[in-house]
């Protein structure tokens, strides 16, 4: 039996888009022809002749007429025969059989009808074609079923998008960040959040205290930039891309740059003509080495609290981050509840580095445990203001380890502080410039040069091609694979 997906000239298509061939080489007159050809009953013929030459009938039901005058005209078994030779399918056959003595009468009068009909309404023979939404009167049933995709197709089709949903959910990060919701409660210190009284810098603790830094009003988001004395390269291009915004994603921001005192004179000197000229400078006193990270960090969160306590959030980002804004600023502002927040690219069971020789040394007596509490990468973190006051508090009761961002979390698991994953976050890896990536899917992204650092804050405002709605969907997954790709 013939199926949706038969094939035949009858189920091939429709419509008058080309001329309607001849009929098969098959005798009208019901007499023996010559050698090789057949003898059918009926005027079918003259149905085949007035139907390719009228704009009036569909060629569909040109076929039906003339099948369905060979089915008038002959006997039951050869109909069938001589449906078959027409390229009608058995099934097809017999429903037009069934149709044709039942319900679906020819016009009286034979094909000769049409034509005079066309003459009674004021045309001599051929009709101007009908306009594209009126019914034909002489309408075919459907012969052939509706075409509809093959049921392996459609599974075939369900299931390669529900493996994309898989491997979205698995490598571009939503998994890891449903696990950090849902272990939030597990992650915190056991007496949950304390409001330990943080101990705030004094004016002796810093070089350059630019204590109007925040001023004349505390911004939605404080960006403290960490940086070295000698990377004067690195904060101009911060300045000139997304460090000179003072509005991103509709809210206030404002970026500093927190450094300790270099090892010259000279270049002491360097950075207080930049600190006039600029007035984004924050200086520590102590030297700027890397033993000294974890130091820096709490200097200018330190002096946040101190000098911008309106804040709302304070991220904390190296000079050779690129930060996009606008959509971190735009995510800030539509969480539900600003508070207690520690955002940023989580890391899991990372243990010590025990060789002395290695920088990240962290030795047994100062964290004796085999692994690391969960912490944000320090490449870029996010502190909401009364998180960053217990991450302070916490400060003087741990002890401290070399590593910064270890050093935070472990402060933030003092005071009861879980951290929250984002794949935006690109943490430590680096991607490829993109203008989806860099435009709209990632916060931050690391390794970005100066030279780099204008190009991905201009495709932030659209510049190098817009976001396919394919690419958007796809999200950190694109971003990830481009990655790979680079590193190929």
């Amino acid at each position: 039996m013939a199926g949706p997906g038969s094939s035949s000239p009858l189920c091939a298509g429709g419509g008058a888009a080309s001329e309607p061939p001849g009929p098969p080489q098959l005798h009208p007159s019901g007499r023996e022809g010559r050698a090789g050809e057949k003898r059918v009953e009926g005027d079918w013929g003259a149905w085949w002749m007035v139907c390719a030459h009228s704009h009036h009938i569909p060629r569909r039901a040109c076929i039906f007429l003339s099948a369905a005058s060979l089915v008038k005209s002959a006997p039951r078994g050869r109909a069938a025969r001589v449906t078959g030779d027409l390229g009608v399918p058995p099934a097809h056959a017999r429903s037009l059989h069934r149709s044709v003595h039942t319900a679906h009468e020819l016009p009286p009068g034979g094909p000769g009808a049409l034509t005079q009909r066309g003459a009674e309404r004021g045309g001599a023979g051929r009709q101007p074609p009908p306009p594209a939404d009126s019914p034909s009167p002489h309408m075919a049933p459907r012969l052939c079923p509706a075409r509809r995709p093959s049921a392996w197709l459609l599974r075939g089709l369900l299931a390669g998008l529900g493996g994309l949903a898989l491997v979205s959910l698995l490598v571009g990060g939503t998994g890891e960040e449903l696990l950090s919701w849902s272990l939030a409660p597990f992650l915190g210190g056991g007496g949950g959040f304390l409001h330990a009284d943080p101990p705030l810098p004094g004016p002796d603790s810093f070089l350059l205290p630019n204590v109007d830094g925040c001023r004349p009003r505390a911004p939605f988001l404080l960006v403290l930039v960490a940086s070295a004395p000698g990377h004067t390269a690195q904060r101009q291009a911060v300045r000139a891309s997304w460090g000179g915004a003072h509005r991103a994603g509709g809210y206030p921001v404002r970026t500093l740059f927190a450094l300790g005192a270099p090892g010259s004179g000279e270049e002491q000197a360097r950075l207080e003509e930049e600190s006039q000229r600029h007035g984004d400078l924050v200086q520590g006193r102590f030297a700027d080495t890397y033993a000294n990270l974890t130091l820096k960090t709490m200097m200018l969160l330190g002096w946040a609290a101190a000098h911008c306590p309106g804040a709302a959030f304070v991220v904390k980002v190296d000079d050779d981050v690129f930060l996009n804004l606008p959509a971190l600023a735009r995510h800030l502002g539509a969480l539900p509840s600003p508070h207690r927040l520690y955002l940023g690219r989580v890391h899991w069971r990372v243990q010590p580095n025990r060789d002395p020789g290695n920088r990240h040394h962290v030795p047994v007596s100062a964290y004796p445990a085999g692994a690391f509490p969960p912490y944000c990468s320090g490449t870029a973190y996010v502190l909401s203001g009364d998180a960053a006051l217990g991450v302070l508090g916490a400060a003087p009761h741990v002890p401290p380890v070399p590593l910064e961002d270890v050093y935070v979390g472990l402060c933030a698991r003092w005071a009861g502080l879980a951290p929250t994953h984002t794949a935006r976050m690109a943490g430590s890896t680096h991607y490829p410039m993109d203008p989806c990536c860099y435009g709209e899917v990632l916060y931050s992204v690391h390794q970005v040069g100066p030279q780099s650092m204008a190009a991905a804050w201009a495709m932030v405002g659209g510049e190098g091609g817009a976001c396919t709605p394919l690419h958007r969907g796809l999200g950190v997954l694109r971003c990830k694979v481009l990655a790979l790709l680079e590193g190929l």
